[in-house]
């Protein structure tokens, strides 16, 4: 199995891209992302072998083994670094079967073997020994470095569950090993169920393997008919958000017409702390931003408000660099207001008549709740699809972004919601 996992893993296809002849596209078992070819990284590089010798480190210094082992058949894994007592709180409250026990696949110490420790360093080395040759584009920067963790987590499960058959529920699926997992679990047995988010399925995950799969919105539906050579899966259910119980929803009335509200992803702050590099994303943002300045400088009466990520606005020196960086070549400067506000953004829905986004989970909370949201992309971006409905509220162009939000700000909610055919994204309807 072990073998059989390693050879799926490792069997790749390299092609060249025909829009990029610096990009090439890494297709695998494990993952499909995009790699740009680097010119001369060697900074970067360091930074590799740095995060390699801290994988090795904490494989061969004995860790804290998880013994502790509850009865019962339902187990949460969660597999990000933060959130696994809130998912396993919100996954309990979609079962019938009381969860038993939640494991964080992420960052947990465990006791290797003999034999598991030869495995592991020697993924290790192959990593080190690839990874510096390429860049990889996109958040995952330690896509094949996530091997070792991929094997470690192999072999934790195999211990904990020692041939019982289980119903598993697994939450935070983005990271590109779960594909592996989900595949070595449903081969042992296991009944797999995903809880996602709201984020797209595409954004991370090409291969869905499960038995049921819990999704956050009716757009995840429609990709996984968009996407039905890649998906494996037995039922779906649509849920609503993760944070569904936190919204402030619609109550008919909008305190602030011609008011346009921008929520911004903080996407340079963390490129900066180099925990999530998406240039593509950070454009357009500023084109955003472009459009409505233009939008103002045309006649039309509006007032932005700028809703900051939590990541721009931990200290007063935080704040200060996201004004000037959001603001700097504005013409329209007095028309935009920045929220600094420790409110979460999922309670101050009702301060702005419409939203202005990029790709966020903030545009599928404010539809559940009942908001009119509007989307700006590039002319060749595959969010949204096409053959979506969330592409009636998208604009690659300014005329289009002219048009669509002058429209929405016209329109009652019960009137933009019925027109662009989204009610069935709304529970406030």
């Amino acid at each position: 199995m072990l073998f059989h996992l390693l050879f799926k893993l490792l069997f790749v296809r390299v092609q060249s891209s025909r829009k990029n002849p610096e990009q090439v596209s890494f297709s695998s078992f494990l993952t499909r992302v995009n790699f740009n070819i680097p010119k001369s990284d060697t900074k970067q590089s360091f930074i590799y072998i740095r995060y390699a010798w801290k994988e090795i480190k904490s494989i061969l210094r004995p860790g804290k083994p998880q013994t502790k082992k509850e009865t019962g058949t339902a187990i949460h894994l969660h597999n990000a670094p933060k959130g696994q007592e809130i998912w396993t709180e919100f996954i309990s409250g979609h079962i019938n079967t009381p969860v038993s026990a939640s494991i964080n696949l992420v960052g947990v110490p465990y006791t290797p073997g003999a034999i598991e420790k030869i495995y592991l360093v020697s993924a290790i080395g192959l990593s080190i020994l690839i990874y510096p040759l390429i860049k990889l584009k996109g958040p995952y920067k330690q896509n094949l470095l996530g091997l070792p963790r991929l094997l470690g987590n192999v072999f934790r499960l195999t211990r904990y569950l020692k041939g019982e058959r289980r119903q598993i529920y697994y939450s935070g699926v983005y990271e590109p090993e779960t594909n592996v997992i989900s595949y070595y679990l449903q081969k042992n047995g296991h009944e797999l169920n995903f809880f996602v988010s709201a984020t797209p399925l595409k954004q991370y995950v090409h291969e869905i393997f499960c038995n049921n799969i819990y999704l956050s919105s009716p757009y995840q539906q429609d990709e996984l008919v968009e996407f039905k050579p890649t998906v494996f899966i037995d039922n779906f259910f649509v849920i609503g958000p993760f944070s569904a119980k936190d919204l402030q929803y619609n109550t008919g009335t909008c305190a602030n017409p011609n008011v346009v509200a921008v929520y911004t992803s903080g996407i340079w702050k963390r490129s900066e702390n180099k925990t999530f590099f998406d240039p593509e994303t950070e454009k357009k943002e500023e084109k955003v931003f472009r459009f409505l300045d233009q939008f103002i400088s045309e006649g039309h009466h509006i007032s932005v408000k700028i809703f900051l990520h939590p990541i721009e606005k931990k200290t007063t020196e935080d704040i200060e660099n996201s004004r000037a960086r959001y603001l700097k070549s504005l013409k329209n400067k007095s028309h935009f207001v920045l929220q600094d506000s420790k409110i979460p953004t999922t309670k101050s829905f009702s301060g702005a008549d419409v939203a202005v986004t990029t790709i966020s989970n903030t545009i599928f909370e404010r539809l559940y709740a009942g908001f009119k949201t509007i989307i700006v992309k590039n002319e060749e971006d595959w969010f949204p699809l096409k053959n979506s409905r969330l592409f009636n509220i998208s604009s690659s162009s300014y005329e289009e972004f002219e048009s669509l939000l002058a429209e929405s700000l016209r329109l009652s909610s019960e009137e933009f919601f019925s027109k662009k055919e989204l009610n069935a994204y709304c529970i406030a309807k």
